[in-house]
């Protein structure tokens, strides 16, 4: 994606109402999870960028989720900010399902994997500090990767994109390639002249 084209998404988001903004922030944080290819992506909305879209999120987000179709719990809510997990049930339900990611996280407390509210409750109570390392996981990283994350953190990454890759570049490469290829479809959009409110019908 060219410079002169974020510059003009940029000059585009500007122009647009407080819901609309968000909703377009939104949509290109999220899009690669709005468009099944990602479980979940992870939002932060606060209060020092340009525009506050910290009280926007507190205004708009039950219409924007209705306009979006899609699952999102809160981890972390202070005065300024709020951190926003947004998921595909179940594709979480998947990955929640899966044994070895069961053990892993485990080693955590988490225990009700038939409840991915209940293991969410449990990452937010575990972000109260700081983001814990395991929600690699729930935004479907590959696991040889959180662990050696966690276990290994003087180990060199391969790769480094949408997370620290340790093993196989290769795979890691493709999905990364195509997050951006999502992401730039919706600032294209965006730069033609759709309508937030439509844009997902494209992703």
């Amino acid at each position: 994606m060219s410079t002169c084209y974020l510059k003009a998404y940029m000059k585009t988001m500007d122009s647009f109402s407080d819901k609309d903004y968000l909703l377009s922030t939104i949509l290109y944080s999220i899009a690669p999870t709005l468009a099944g290819e990602k479980v979940s992506s992870l939002v932060n909305f606060n209060k020092t960028r340009k525009r506050d879209l910290y009280n926007f999120w507190m205004e708009y987000k039950e219409e924007i989720i209705d306009v979006l179709n899609i699952e999102y719990f809160e981890l972390k809510k202070t005065e300024n900010m709020c951190v926003v997990l947004f998921y595909n049930h179940n594709q979480l339900t998947d990955i929640l399902s899966n044994a070895r990611n069961q053990k892993f996280l485990s080693r955590f407390n988490y225990s009700n994997f038939d409840s991915n509210i209940e293991c969410l409750g449990m990452l937010k109570e575990r972000y109260e500090n700081l983001c814990p390392h395991e929600i690699g996981i729930f935004l479907g990283y590959p696991l040889k990767d959180v662990i050696d994350f966690v276990e290994c953190p003087n180990k060199q990454c391969l790769l480094l994109g949408y997370w620290k890759v340790y093993n196989d570049i290769k795979d890691a490469q493709i999905k990364f390639n195509k997050f951006d290829s999502i992401k730039d479809k919706v600032v294209y959009l965006t730069v033609q002249g759709t309508e937030p409110s439509q844009i997902l019908s494209y992703i």
